[in-house]
């Protein structure tokens, strides 16, 4: 025994042979160890990064959550939606008259259906139709409108076919309008310039009635043409004269508010 109490009490660089032992059993030890588990000195060094904080192998670390914004479909319910420019009643209206022009209805006449309609006034029978191509075409008004607009009755029926004369029997059929809806199925501006060009002594206002037992004339419609002016063609007599059968009195009504002679160039209609 007291050979092994004087083997351990040597030294070896100044420490015990008994503290060489012991660093000796601890090294070969943590060798084996992190051998087996694939774990580094600089591993063990740092900490085990599964353990919590204190180093208990039975602590984990919280849950990380990652959020996928891109993701995300849900809406908030505080945010408020702005009504699109197109919903309105006044981006309707004016998609609608647009529309009513360009399937040959007049653009005043369309106008004034339409803003009628929405504001709930009487329509005229021809009125309540471009009202009904309107609706059809774009539904109803998404902001509703002020009341349900009453409706004329249905205007007169043919009295023959073109060329024949037309006795005004009230008003369904006491003005231009209804007269061109009648017989050529359209109420454009050029229709009824037409129309009054072959009724010269009859009203050239569009608008202006004509009283019950008036007789109008009512020609085989043409497609609209014009002459353009030039050298010895510029008065209505040299205009008249070089596209019959059109007359003097025709040429005013199908040119109003042009000053005759016309200038050379100058595109005027004849038919």
């Amino acid at each position: 025994m007291d050979n092994i109490r004087e083997l351990a009490m040597k030294k070896i660089l100044g420490f015990p042979i008994v503290a060489w032992a012991a660093v000796l059993l601890i090294g070969g030890y943590l060798i084996v160890k992190y051998m087996g588990t694939g774990t580094t000195a600089t591993d063990a060094a740092a900490g085990d990064d599964t353990t919590g904080a204190t180093g208990d192998s039975t602590t984990t670390s919280q849950p990380v959550f990652i959020i996928d914004k891109t993701a995300d479909t849900t809406t908030d319910d505080t945010s408020t939606t702005s009504t699109s420019s197109t919903a309105t009643n006044t981006y309707w209206s004016t998609e609608a008259i647009g529309w009513l022009v360009a399937q040959g209805a007049d653009q005043g006449e369309a106008q004034t259906a339409i803003t009628n309609f929405l504001n709930g006034d009487p329509l005229t029978y021809a009125q309540g139709l471009l009202r009904n191509k309107a609706v059809a075409q774009y539904g109803q008004p998404p902001e509703g409108v002020g009341a349900v607009s009453t409706v004329g009755s249905a205007p007169a029926s043919r009295q023959g076919t073109p060329p024949c004369k037309h006795t005004v029997k009230g008003s369904n059929d006491d003005n231009v309008s209804e007269l061109c809806r009648i017989y050529y199925g359209r109420t454009d501006s050029a229709t009824k310039l037409f129309l009054m060009a072959h009724n010269t002594t009859l009203p050239t206002v569009a608008t202006e009635k004509y009283a019950p037992g008036t007789v109008v004339s009512i020609p085989v419609y043409k497609t609209s043409h014009y002459f353009t002016a030039r050298h010895k063609g510029q008065t209505l007599a040299e205009v008249a004269k070089l596209n019959p059968p059109v007359s003097q009195s025709e040429l005013l009504a199908l040119n109003p508010g042009v000053s005759w002679p016309v200038k050379i160039g100058k595109r005027v209609r004849v038919q």
